[in-house]
């Protein structure tokens, strides 16, 4: 499944603590960037934008953030790396689909733990 750990992060004289999530399966580590980098951008509304699929608003959501793009249907998500096309040096993550549903409760449940986190 997946783990969630303190890290402390350096860069010269400063420290600070990190939240992070890690999936054990490879093909998975790709949904802990979209948990870690882009579920939160513009304050969590990708919650609301899977809500609107699930609940049929809408047929599809599609976007993109600073590591993943998405495309959110009713039953199934498909996240990839942006880093696809970059540089070889750069590590590349594999393409994933999750249930819907399931997506939706993971960015749920880390969003709860990162405010906790961030209210310590």
């Amino acid at each position: 499944m997946f783990e969630i750990k303190e890290v402390m992060l350096n860069q010269g004289k400063h420290q600070r603590k990190r939240l992070v999530i890690e999936f054990e399966l490879p093909e998975q580590a790709v949904l802990g960037e979209f948990l870690m980098t882009d579920a939160s951008l513009l304050s969590w509304n990708i919650l609301q934008e899977m809500n609107d699929v699930l609940c049929g608003e809408k047929e599809v959501v599609q976007g993109s953030g600073n590591r993943t793009s998405w495309v959110i249907q009713k039953e199934i998500t498909t996240i990839s790396d942006l880093f696809t096309d970059m540089d070889e040096d750069i590590p590349v993550m594999e393409t994933c689909t999750i249930e819907t549903k399931i997506l939706y409760d993971l960015v749920k449940m880390w969003q709860s733990k990162t405010q906790q986190f961030n209210d310590l």
